[in-house]
């Protein structure tokens, strides 16, 4: 026997199963056991990898894919250490000047998650004219200057 067809033949049953519950299954309501059958039908997604071995070139696309998610979550991980790290000097050094907690830029600073959201936000470009803007102008040019 060839397994593709064992697995079209569970299938197959499967969904006959399926379809005579759903229809008898308010009728006889002790059945709910059987209802297991409507969880199988993610097996269905089996019958996908029968037509991968006719596509080599797919196949190599998705493992590909594959290994690169491998090397984007290590540089991920990697992104997020860097903005922690930059975080905490951040909230260090505006911490120490008082003059800097009582403006509105404060709020962007305040605590190394919410500077890691300003960082990110700075990095990617969305709002860093406004940040840059407000935080060097409650700096007032100390030695700090948020640069874009």
């Amino acid at each position: 026997f060839d397994s593709w067809n064992v697995l079209d033949l569970f299938l197959v049953c499967t969904g006959t199963v399926d379809a005579v519950l759903g229809i008898v299954g308010d009728e006889w309501p002790n059945l709910g056991v059987l209802r297991i059958f409507r969880l199988l039908r993610i097996v269905r997604v089996a019958r996908v990898i029968k037509v991968l071995k006719f596509f080599k070139e797919l196949v190599m696309l998705a493992e590909g894919l594959l290994s690169t998610m491998k090397l984007l979550s290590w540089m991920s991980g990697l992104f997020l250490f860097i903005l922690y790290g930059i975080a905490v000097v951040c909230v260090k050094a505006l911490s120490d000047q008082d003059e800097f907690k009582q403006t509105d830029a404060w709020s962007a600073w305040n605590g190394v998650g919410r500077a890691m959201y300003t960082l990110f936000v700075l990095v990617t470009g969305e709002q860093w004219v406004a940040i840059a803007k407000a935080s060097n102008e409650a700096l007032e040019y100390n030695g700090v200057a948020i640069a874009g």
